[in-house]
């Protein structure tokens, strides 16, 4: 996915077909962006859709006076995105005991 495609996803979730409000919506990708790079600790992959969606679901979240759902919806998203990058680690006896 382009960055164009990506603006072009988030208008479609917003339901909104006019360039009037591309230059908020662009800016509101890119604090998403940002966002889920700190929650996954590397870059923002453009070409993960679950990523894609997240932001989409953050555009929708804080475009205009907001919506408490999809706020609640992003942070359930965020925290799963990151949770998922987070490599287990395991412990054996062995390693703990002498």
């Amino acid at each position: 996915m382009t960055a164009n495609e990506l603006l072009t996803f988030a208008k479609k979730s917003l339901r909104i077909t006019s360039t009037v409000f591309d230059e908020e919506i662009n800016v509101l990708i890119q604090a998403a962006q940002s966002d889920i790079t700190q929650a996954v600790d590397k870059p923002f992959d453009i070409n993960d859709p679950v990523q894609c969606n997240a932001v989409a679901v953050y555009c929708q979240a804080y475009f205009g006076y907001g919506d408490e759902k999809a706020v609640a919806r992003y942070k359930d998203m965020l925290q799963a995105i990151g949770l998922r990058h987070i490599k287990p680690t395991v412990t054996t006896a062995s390693e703990v005991l002498p």
